[in-house]
C-alpha cells in the first residue's frame, strides 16, 4: 500500500470545521469544495503556489453568471459518490448552506460576505444544478466557493443521524465525516493516529492509497522522525525548524510566499490610540527590517498595503511608514505626548515569533518614551479576547485570508460591524462604511479597483494597525514526495501529492 505518513502535534481532532475543534487537514481529505485554485509557479520565488487568477472546478463542472451579476448557476459533476454510497446532488449543496446558517458560525459569515443573505438564496434548480441568488452583484461569491465552509455534506447520510435535539447532526459529524472528498476515515485513535484511505467514488482518485496522521507531542521528535525516514511529511514549520532541516539527507523544504500577515493592532477606541497621530508615530517607530531579519530569519516579506499578498488590487502606493524615529517624535509631539506614555502589548505566550516581535517593538518605542509592558496570555484567552471582546490596547495578531479577494479583505479586517472578524483594534471609518456597500455592488473590475484604491488610501492614512511582516509558510518532506504547493488558505491539496 502506498502510504503517506505525517506527524502532527496534539490538537483539534474533530471532523467538522463548522464547529469548534474541527481539524482543517482532516476536513479537506474527507470533503471537497465547488472550486479550487490550481497550482502555478510563483515568479518571485520559483515555488508552487495557488493561481489566484483562475478557478478550477472540483465538485463543480461549470458555472454561469446572469447579466446583472446577481445569479450564479453552478452545474455539479455527475457520478461523485460519498463513502456511504450516495451520489452528490444539488440538495447536498443546499443542505450544507442551510446548516451553516442554522449553526450561525463562520459558514454564515462566509455566505453573507458572498452576498448570500439566507438559505433561501441557495436553490436546487434540478438534481445537478444549484443557483446562488445574491443581494448584490458581488464577484466575491465565486472565491467564497473555494472555502471549506459552508461544507458540502452527504446530506442523505447526515440527516439519518439528526435528532430533534440535534437537527444538524452536530454530534455525529464532529466524530465522523460524510463528504465527497478523495479520502474516507478508517480509524481515529485519540492521541495516537488518524487514518484515511483513498475513496474510489470521491472527486479525484489520489496517488496515495492511505494517509496516516501520527500524533507526536514533541517538536524535536517530529523533526527527528522526518530525518530518519519514519515519516514523510511535516507541516507548519517555523523558520528555525525549516532552517535545521535544509541540510538533512533525503529531505527537501518547501518555502512559499504566504498570505499570512502579522500586525501590531492598536485599539482605536482607547486613548491614546484613538488619535491617528499616535498610531502613525508607532508605525514610524517600528523597525520592520529588523523584525523580518531577526524574527523571521529573512524569510518574511514586507507588507505595505492594507491588504496582504496575493490580494488582487493591493497596492503599496499609500505606504508612508518606513522606519523614521524623527517623524515618530514629531507626530507624538503634535499629539501632545512629547514625553510618551505607558501601555501594554498583549501576545499569545505560545507564539515565540510574536514574543520576539513584541520585544523589538517595545525596545524601539522606548526610544520615544513609550513604556511598553509585554503581557503574555494563554492561547485560548488571547484568541477569544482579540477576536470577540477586544479589550487590549495593543496586541500582536497573525492571520491569513482563506480567499485572496479584496472585498473579503476589506470586510474581514476593517469593517466596524460584526462582519469585521479580525478588526481587533475596533477601527471605524465613516468613509470605509460608505465604500463597503458600493464595492459589494460593483462587479466591473476597473470601477471596483478605483474604489478599493480609495479604501486603501483611507486605511493607510488612519493607520489602525502596524503591518509588521508577511511570514513565509514552510513544510518539509522526504525527497521523493512531490505535488507539494500551498493555495491561499495554506492548506495542502492532498489529492495532488505523490511519491
Amino acid at each position: 500500500m502506498n502510504e503517506l505518513r505525517i506527524a502532527i502535534p496534539p490538537g483539534r481532532q474533530g471532523f467538522d470545521v463548522e464547529q469548534a475543534g474541527g481539524n482543517g487537514d482532516f476536513h479537506r481529505l474527507a470533503y471537497a469544495r465547488l472550486f479550487v485554485y490550481p497550482p502555478t509557479i510563483d515568479p518571485a520565488t520559483g515555488a508552487a503556489i495557488g493561481d489566484v487568477s483562475r478557478l478550477e472546478g472540483q465538485l463543480a463542472a461549470g458555472w454561469e453568471v446572469s447579466a446583472d451579476g446577481r445569479v450564479y448557476r453552478v452545474t455539479l459533476r455527475r457520478g461523485v459518490v460519498s463513502p456511504f454510497g450516495n451520489e452528490l446532488t444539488a440538495e447536498d449543496v443546499c443542505w450544507g448552506w442551510e446548516r451553516a446558517f442554522g449553526l450561525r458560525d463562520v459558514g454564515k459569515w462566509v455566505a453573507i460576505v458572498g452576498s448570500v443573505t439566507g438559505p433561501e438564496s441557495v436553490v436546487a434548480v434540478d438534481r445537478y444544478t444549484v443557483e446562488f441568488r445574491l443581494r448584490a452583484a458581488n464577484p466575491t461569491l465565486l472565491h467564497q466557493l473555494t472555502r471549506s465552509t459552508p461544507t458540502i455534506y452527504d446530506s442523505t447520510e447526515a440527516r439519518r443521524h439528526a435528532t430533534p435535539d440535534d437537527p444538524w447532526a452536530k454530534a455525529w459529524l464532529a466524530a465522523q465525516p460524510a463528504g465527497f472528498g478523495s479520502y474516507a476515515l478508517i480509524r481515529h485513535s485519540q492521541w495516537t493516529e488518524v487514518i484515511f484511505d483513498a475513496h474510489e467514488g470521491g472527486v479525484v482518485r489520489p496517488s496515495f492509497d492511505r494517509i496516516r496522521f501520527i500524533i507526536v507531542p514533541g517538536r524535536r521528535t517530529r523533526l527527528n522522525l522526518l530525518r530518519d525516514g519514519a515519516i514523510d511529511l511535516l507541516l507548519d514549520l517555523n523558520p528555525a525548524e525549516a532552517q535545521t532541516l535544509r541540510d538533512a539527507d533525503g529531505v527537501h523544504v518547501l518555502a512559499s510566499r504566504s498570505g499570512s500577515h502579522v500586525a501590531l493592532m492598536l485599539n482605536c477606541q482607547q486613548a491614546p490610540f484613538d488619535n491617528p497621530l499616535v498610531r502613525r508615530a508607532i508605525a514610524w517607530a517600528t523597525p520592520y527590517d529588523r523584525i523580518r531579519n531577526e524574527v523571521y530569519r529573512g524569510t518574511a516579506a514586507a507588507w505595505r498595503s492594507p491588504f496582504p499578498w496575493p490580494t488582487p488590487g493591493a497596492t503599496d502606493q499609500f505606504w508612508d511608514y518606513d522606519y523614521d524615529l524623527d517623524r515618530a517624535r514629531a507626530a507624538l509631539a503634535e499629539a501632545g505626548l512629547r514625553d510618551g506614555f505607558a501601555t501594554e502589548v498583549f501576545i499569545d505566550a505560545a507564539n515565540r515569533e510574536h514574543e520576539a516581535c513584541a520585544e523589538i517593538v517595545a525596545e524601539s518605542l522606548g526610544r520615544l518614551g513609550i513604556d511598553v509592558a509585554i503581557e503574555r496570555l494563554d492561547s485560548s484567552t488571547f484568541w477569544f479576547g482579540g477576536r470577540y471582546v477586544r479589550p487590549f490596547p495593543m496586541l500582536i495578531w497573525e492571520d491569513w485570508h482563506q480567499v485572496p479577494d479584496p472585498y473579503y479583505a476589506l470586510v474581514h479586517d476593517y469593517d466596524a460591524s460584526r462582519l469585521g472578524l479580525i478588526n481587533c483594534g475596533q477601527y471605524h471609518s465613516e468613509r470605509i462604511a460608505q465604500l463597503i456597500p458600493r464595492i459589494e455592488n460593483e462587479p466591473r473590475w476597473e470601477a471596483r479597483a478605483a474604489l478599493l484604491r480609495e479604501a486603501q488610501a483611507v486605511i493607510a492614512a488612519d493607520s489602525p494597525n502596524v503591518q509588521l511582516a508577511q511570514p513565509a509558510v514552510f513544510a518539509a518532506a522526504r525527497a521523493e514526495i512531490g505535488g507539494l504547493f500551498f493555495p491561499p488558505d495554506r492548506a495542502l491539496r492532498y489529492e495532488l501529492l505523490h511519491r
